[in-house]
């Protein structure tokens, strides 16, 4: 019998570590930690407007507000642990003079004087994330698409982005179900 209970709790445990959570704060507001949900982006960070789904390590955290400006619909800086170690995130553009997905794809894929040092795919193959190197400086940046056709973008903040802050972007994906 106490085996048969113990048994009995597990899928209750795994129903429970399986809520999602998205972040539904309205835009503009202080940022606070995702809410759990019965939908959304697991336990990872998905943005007030239902845009897209990140991984965030440890110690990675949204600060300050979440901008919208006329170049983009959103623009979420995300702190890391260390000095310099963050990465931003940038929803489209709510101008139409400025690029669609696919176009800002396309440049993307145009690195200029960069060298390529490694490239993939996002989760669910939804956009393509890059990491290049021009003189000392290494960038790491994804492109994939969002719910509403626009580009969502991550990009890290430090010249020489650590190992943790590559995964970041490197996990950009459009908002599920949307």
């Amino acid at each position: 019998m106490l085996q048969l209970r113990i048994i009995g709790l597990v899928p209750a445990l795994l129903s429970a570590s399986l809520t999602v959570a998205c972040n539904k704060e309205k835009a503009g507001e202080q940022a606070k930690p995702a809410e759990k949900t019965e939908s959304g982006c697991g336990t990872d960070y998905g943005d007030p407007d239902k845009q897209l789904c990140i991984t965030l390590p440890k110690g990675y955290e949204v600060k300050g507000t979440i901008q919208k400006s006329e170049l983009y619909s959103e623009l979420i800086n995300i702190d890391g642990p260390d000095m310099g170690d963050g990465v931003t995130l940038t929803v489209g553009f709510k101008n139409s003079n400025f690029k669609t997905y696919e176009e800002q794809l396309a440049s993307d894929e145009e690195l200029g004087s960069a060298k390529l040092e490694a490239s993939g795919s996002t989760p669910g193959q939804s956009g393509k994330w890059w990491f290049t190197s021009n003189g000392g400086t290494k960038t790491v940046s994804a492109t994939a698409k969002a719910p509403n056709g626009k580009a969502i973008m991550c990009s890290t903040s430090n010249t020489t982005p650590s190992a943790a802050a590559i995964e970041v972007c490197k996990s950009l994906r459009p908002f599920p179900g949307k």
